[in-house]
């Protein structure tokens, strides 16, 4: 096989969603067009009331209105079916109610996505028909999702308040829609319901609550629920620190620890996953729940979740991702200890007796071997989007005005290519852009938030769409908007569509309909300088000056694939590249153009607009435009990098060249259809990380790809951890699709895709006893072989003088790590297995197996805390186990010496314990200082060639290995019996982590294939 992998196709019929599987309501409802809608805006950009529109209601909260603070609950066609408001009754009788207040209240969203928003209504006040005012502000927590909404209500004193009572009240109108559920008790003799809870006596600070909650289900095969039904089962966490039912907000959540920050996963544990697994039985009757996996410790930073079925398989069910960065205390009265929180979740449809077994991980840096890219939602002054790579933030969009600028619409924009801090792996802000401005009558006019389109949150790229409507209602626009995991800059690749609604006049268009507008005073840049295309290979430049004026009045860009950009402030230069560009307005065809202009406080304003001049706007017109926003350098740059990016991106942009089995779909990002289960293709262009997107596949289990290099097919690798580092989603035809993500050069590539055979070696620890020092043996089991190998991963870290670890007892060698605090396995992807240790000195070390076709591949890694360099020695000892394989004589056991194969039996042992020896090795450790007596170890005078030693099965049709790259020596103990090869490390610098590769190999074949394959693996 050349190393290459088995790809199989896979019948549609046998595989396809069809089949009945437990996961296949899950699979239906997970395409865009058939998720259910959740949305939460303003109703105008006077903020006097938001909407919450979800699937089967809409809520209406009025912030001031002549009715008060009160939220209105309607169906989708705008039936209203309730009103609810907030009310205390003192003990005295006296009613304070949210319906006569006249002060304004207003909204913050903590949490939002395609599946829960955590809307808080604060500066709910509650006052007498007299006018008197109750001394609290009321806070009504509404946690949304597309069926239902859970409320609490909670009363934050603001002075001396005697006992009473806290009530939720709904009106219920005469039009209550069927299936409504509530759990709030019935209507007393007003026809109100209330939902209420008594509170002694409040001083200042002190708080009172009470939840209620309803429910209006859309799917009558998996109806929703306000609480578990009766009889059914409890969560079962299998992995984790806790998990339970949590009523207020009306989901599962399941907890787990998370080790560090931002610090640790960018350069201590980049493919930590943090993990969560659990088991939900299901009773009598279908259901359809929400889970919620939350970090306890150390939470505030995830960027990430995915989701893994029983076999370790990554899931194509997308994942909301929410977060919140603690110390901002963006809400000081509510909120004052601004408490962080690192959330995701997923709804899952259970049917009638069904188990589901299900982990979820939290990721931060890497998925795979590579960075994620990643989309949450941030809790924040109000909430926006948050896009990173891995940990380090890329872009924030705001769907809202921020900051008191109309319009501003991105928050943060940070270049990959400007120095990273040295605090964290963060680089420096130069956001401040803003989407469709235009000046019509003299008058600005902005976009207004209407909506948000998740395609993909992660983890191999992020893809949404963001609707708005201009303020007066005359212009609809549309921005789709991806981002993928590179890392030589921040490219935000943006399509922009604009569509008039109803006549407009426009003044000047190339000055006044601007499509994306970059101001520096959000950040307080200093730009000296403005630089476009003007044409075919001509760049312009304009100085810039603190002064009200205009550095560049409105000129065409010209060109194909024109730039512009702003340079000379060290935090970093704003450009952006158009790459395709249609618009007809007025009754012409007009091309980009753009303009910058200054103020004497030293701010600028770079924008894209559109060529021409005076224009009378008409239905029907629209402007489409692609463009990138590429952030970059410091005040070392200049325009270089734009005009360089016109070329990978647009002269010579990634694009399908051709497509052997299957057909394209897109050019960019890359999207081909698969034919039979498989695909095989030719792209080119692109540079650094670019997306390949294979649709049509029947099974969304071990997709691959390969590539065709010299007349051979070879694995393109992407994962790091088992299964890792794929992302799988279900397509508009309700079969499955993967996103792989390949390192473009602007060469042609081929590649093909189809699904692998998975690995049948069997990879699980080794149960412990209390007390029992062994902590970390793996059991390794191949279908052929009657009993596992164990493997001892580590038996021993040392570094330097220091024993860190040793997984056994020996009073000479005490270890300087308790073993017993140690954390175990982790099941991964693919059921591989993982592991991370904090040691003796604050040290970490960790491991993975992640079995692949017939090996298992083992990663080792180990981070110094010291301030001084230090080498690192490891031993990890393959212990041939009880059954078949077991050679305590050496007979079916070999090495590589002499350019041949060499049985142990045969070859000389050295002059201690026959069943004790060492080999040497090219480059490894010098053995001449070994004890010679008897009972000690011996130094063999047959040098070992490489780092393989290798068992054979007594059939003599199977064989076991065991390699590393660079082996100190190789070492066998037949009283074990057991093999060693362990590695050589490079020496670790003081804060750097550095790791091994090695493989055991199960393989079916003879001592020669072991060998080629081992050349193929480890190339000398």
């Amino acid at each position: 096989m050349s190393g290459a992998l088995l790809l199989f196709p896979v019948s549609l019929c046998a595989m396809a969603m069809g089949q009945t599987s437990p996961w296949e309501a899950d699979f239906a409802r997970q395409p865009v067009s058939s998720r259910p809608r959740l949305e939460t805006r303003y109703v105008t950009s006077a903020r006097t009331a938001a909407e919450v529109l979800a699937q089967t209601y809409q809520l209406r909260l009025d912030f001031g209105s002549p009715a008060g603070h009160r939220a209105t609950a309607h169906t989708t066609d705008g039936t209203q079916f309730a009103e609810l408001w907030l009310e205390v009754e003192a003990a005295d009788g006296t009613v304070y109610s949210s319906r006569r207040s006249r002060d304004r209240s207003r909204i913050n969203l903590y949490r939002r996505g395609p599946y829960c928003h955590e809307v808080h209504w604060f500066d709910v006040t509650c006052t007498t028909g007299e006018g008197k005012v109750l001394p609290v502000r009321g806070e009504i927590v509404l946690h949304c999702y597309p069926e239902k909404a859970h409320m609490q209500a909670i009363l934050h004193a603001e002075g001396e308040v005697g006992s009473g009572m806290v009530q939720i009240v709904v009106r219920p109108s005469a039009l209550v829609p069927a299936g409504l559920l509530t759990d709030m008790p019935g209507p007393g003799a007003d026809g109100l319901l209330r939902a209420s809870a008594a509170f002694e006596g409040l001083g200042e600070g002190g708080k009172a609550s009470v939840t209620a909650a309803f429910a209006l289900s859309s799917d009558a095969a998996f109806p929703v629920e306000l609480v578990p039904p009766p009889g059914a089962p409890a969560i079962e966490l299998l992995d984790g620190v806790s998990a339970a039912y949590d009523e207020v907000r009306g989901c599962y959540v399941v907890t787990t620890d998370n080790p560090g920050g931002f610090n640790f996963h960018f350069y201590e544990n980049p493919n930590y996953y943090e993990t969560a697994r659990f088991r939900l039985a299901n009773g009598p009757l279908p259901r359809k729940v929400y889970i919620c996996h939350a970090t306890r410790s150390s939470p505030g930073s995830v960027e990430c979740g995915v989701l893994l079925d029983a076999d370790g398989d990554p899931l194509p069910i997308t994942v909301q991702i929410s977060k919140n960065f603690a110390g901002e205390r963006e809400e000081p009265f509510y909120n004052p200890t601004d408490t962080p929180f690192s959330e995701t979740f997923f709804p899952l449809h259970l049917a009638a007796g069904e188990t589901r077994e299900v982990t979820s991980l939290h990721l931060y840096q890497n998925w795979g071997n590579h960075p994620l890219k990643q989309l949450s939602s941030l809790g924040a002054w109000m909430d926006y989007y948050h896009s990173s790579t891995g940990v380090t933030e890329t872009t924030c969009f705001v769907p809202f005005k921020f900051g008191g600028l109309p319009g501003v619409a991105i928050a943060d924009l940070r270049a990959m290519s400007q120095p990273m801090w040295a605090s964290q792996p963060q680089h420096d802000n130069v956001a401040g852009h803003r989407f469709l401005m235009v000046r019509s009558g003299g008058d600005w006019h902005y976009a207004e938030y209407r909506g948000t389109e998740f395609r993909s949150t992660g983890p191999n790229w992020m893809d949404i769409s963001l609707d708005y409507l201009l303020d007066d209602g005359r212009i609809r626009a549309r921005l789709d908007s991806f981002e993928l995991p590179q890392t030589d800059e921040l490219r935000n690749f943006l399509r922009l569509r604009c569509e008039v609604l109803a006549p407009i006049s426009i003044a000047d268009l190339a000055t006044d309909f601007r499509l994306m507008d970059i101001t520096s005073a959000i950040q307080g840049l200093r730009y000296k300088w403005v630089a476009w295309q003007s044409g075919p290979g001509q760049v312009e430049t304009r100085e810039l000056h603190a002064a009200d004026e205009v550095a560049v009045p409105g000129v065409a860009l010209g060109g194909d694939f024109p730039w512009a950009t702003v340079y000379g402030d060290k935090r970093g230069c704003n450009s952006f590249v158009v790459r395709r560009f249609t618009a007809q307005l007025g009754g012409e065809e007009r091309g980009p153009a753009m303009v910058c202009h200054t103020t004497r406080q030293g701010d600028s304003q770079l924008a894209l607009t559109v060529a021409g001049g005076a224009a009378e706007l008409e239905p029907g017109d629209f402007v489409e435009a692609e463009f990138t926003l590429m952030p970059y350098g410091t005040d070392q740059n200049q325009y270089e990098t734009p005009e360089r990016d016109r070329v990978p991106f647009g002269e010579n942009a990634p694009r399908v060249l051709s497509v052997a089995t299957g057909h394209k779909l897109a050019d960019f990002p890359a999207r081909i259809r698969a034919e039979g289960g498989a695909a095989e293709f030719t792209i080119g262009g692109g540079v650094n990380t670019i997306p390949v997107i294979v649709e049509g596949l029947p099974t969304y289990r071990h997709p691959r790809m390969e590539e065709r290099v010299a007349e051979r097919y070879i694995p393109v690798a992407q994962s790091s951890v088992g299964e890792d580092g794929f992302q799988v989603f279900v397509d508009d035809e309700g079969t499955f699709g993967c996103v792989f993500l390949v390192n473009a050069d602007g060469r042609e590539h081929t590649y093909r895709v189809a699904q692998a055979e998975p690995s049948a070696i069997e990879v699980s620890p080794l149960p412990t006893a209390p007390g029992d020092p062994h902590r970390n043996i793996a059991l390794i089991q191949a279908p052929w072989m009657d009993a596992p190998v164990q493997l001892r991963f580590p038996e021993t870290l040392n570094a330097g003088a220091d024993l860190l670890y040793i997984d056994h007892t020996r009073a000479d060698m005490p270890g300087r790590t308790d073993t017993a605090t140690l954390p175990g396995w982790h099941e991964g992807p693919g059921r591989a297995y993982w592991f991370d240790w904090p040691l003796y000195g604050g040290h970490r070390a960790g491991g993975t197996l992640s079995p692949r076709g017939d090996v298992v591949e083992l990663e080792f890694w180990f981070r110094n805390a010291g301030t001084e360099p230090t080498t690192v020695l490891t031993q990890f000892c393959l212990v041939q186990g009880n059954g078949a394989l077991r050679d305590a004589t050496g007979e079916r056991s070999f090495i590589r010496s002499g350019g041949k194969w060499l049985r142990m039996a045969d070859g000389d042992r050295g002059l201690g314990d026959p069943a004790l020896v060492d080999y040497a090795t090219p480059g490894g450790q010098d053995l001449r200082h070994m004890a010679v007596k008897s009972d000690t170890w011996g130094l063999s005078t047959d040098p070992a060639d490489c780092g393989l030693v290798a068992v054979q099965y007594p059939d003599g049709r199977h064989v076991v290995g065991l390699a590393f790259h660079r082996p100190r020596y190789i070492l066998s103990n037949w009283h074990i019996p057991c093999m060693h090869a362990d590695p050589t490390w490079s020496v670790c610098g003081p804060g750097d982590r550095v790791s091994v590769h090695g493989r055991v190999y199960l393989l079916e074949g003879t001592l020669d294939d072991l060998w080629s394959r081992y050349c193929s693996d480890f190339p000398q």
